[in-house]
């Protein structure tokens, strides 16, 4: 048990970026996308007066196969029928996108549109009083380690900088 415990501290801390960028391809690959890049790009694929309206759901592809595969895209009722209509066109930029012919088929799921789905947003950064600096210092003095009393004291001064009033 102590061995287990000895590897397991061996490196040390791990950033949660580091932690996130690897299990996120393989996660967003279980949910149908081939690449997590398609949600990000979305607006570059198709154009943005779409990108505002539509949003990709799940990319399905036959069993065993990478190519082929059926996008569902979220739209609202009244848009679906001019997304019908641009279907060849939306299927030859998607599938530049990927360099191959990945998706064959559109469906379109009918929705709201993205814009009026609740999206969370960033909060504004403000910059904090120096009572607030003080009270943040105050409560991380007690930590006799430096880098993680300076650590913890950052992690305090953006998360309330960040606060929504």
């Amino acid at each position: 048990m102590a061995n287990k415990l000895k590897n397991r501290n061996k490196h040390g801390l791990r950033a949660l970026g580091s932690l996130i960028t690897q299990s996120a391809p393989s996660a967003m690959n279980n949910r149908g996308y081939l690449q997590p890049e398609i949600i990000r790009l979305w607006e570059e694929i198709v154009t943005p007066k779409l990108a505002k309206e539509t949003a990709p759901q799940k990319l399905t592809f036959p069993r065993g196969k990478r190519s082929g595969g059926t996008l569902r895209i979220q739209a609202p009722t009244p848009l679906a029928t001019e997304l019908q209509h641009q279907e060849p066109i939306l299927l030859e930029r998607i599938n530049s996108f990927f360099g191959y012919k990945a998706v064959e088929k559109i469906t379109i799921i009918h929705g709201n549109s993205v814009d009026s789905l609740t999206i969370h947003q960033l909060p504004k950064i403000r910059t904090l009083t120096l009572e607030t600096a003080q009270k943040i210092e105050s409560m991380t003095s007690n930590i006799k380690h430096d880098e993680l009393r300076k650590a913890l004291t950052a992690l305090g001064k953006t998360l309330k900088s960040r606060e929504i009033q």
